[in-house]
């Protein structure tokens, strides 16, 4: 049996390192009174619910862009938030719905 070393996936490598500015972005947005979120030039939308037991439910999600939503859970809202923004842009990645570049520079104009 050979063993063989795979490289890491340099797309998910960059976009790890992406992830904290753009969820940033995203944040600051959801904090501007009347201000709406959009990513890429979609607009979406970002709930997020206190529970019964305290904790905090949130989702991100970009319709009719993509069905694709980012979910969390946290004692802490502003983790909960996050967390889905990180979510939804990790699963919108793995369905390929934009590139590293088009992150870059939305990111860039911002």
């Amino acid at each position: 049996m050979l063993d063989v070393a795979v490289p890491p996936c340099k797309a998910g490598s960059t976009l790890n390192k992406l992830l904290p500015q753009a969820v940033d972005a995203i944040v600051f947005m959801v904090g501007q009174p009347g201000a709406g979120v959009s990513f890429l030039g979609n607009p979406c939308l970002v709930e997020t619910n206190k529970q019964e037991n305290g904790s905090y439910t949130a989702k991100m999600s970009c319709a009719p862009w993509t069905n694709v939503v980012g979910e969390a859970r946290s004692m802490v809202e502003l983790q909960a938030t996050k967390s889905s923004i990180r979510n939804f842009m990790m699963t919108a990645s793995d369905y390929k719905l934009f590139t590293i570049e088009e992150v870059t520079d939305w990111l860039a104009s911002y």
